[in-house]
């Protein structure tokens, strides 16, 4: 699945990012992303907000749910 971006104009708070397909993802397909860390975080468990927004432009975007990644400790 192609990207558009990734950035964009939308984060403007740190440690947030936005991702962008073109073309957008159809209704009930499953998306994996997968991010590389610079270092190693601390272990915990880390939660994520995942909203999606229509492709076109001013729309309101539809809150999915939480993603979790879970780091173990050394």
């Amino acid at each position: 699945m192609p990207l558009a971006s990734i950035g964009g104009e939308q984060p403007n708070k740190p440690g947030e990012a936005m991702i962008a397909f073109d073309p957008p993802v159809s209704p009930g397909t499953t998306v994996t992303v997968a991010l590389r860390a610079e270092s190693n975080p601390d272990g915990g468990i880390y939660l994520f907000g995942v909203t999606a927004f229509p492709a076109r432009e001013k729309s309101s975007g539809q809150f999915l749910g939480y993603g979790r990644l879970h780091f173990g400790s050394r």
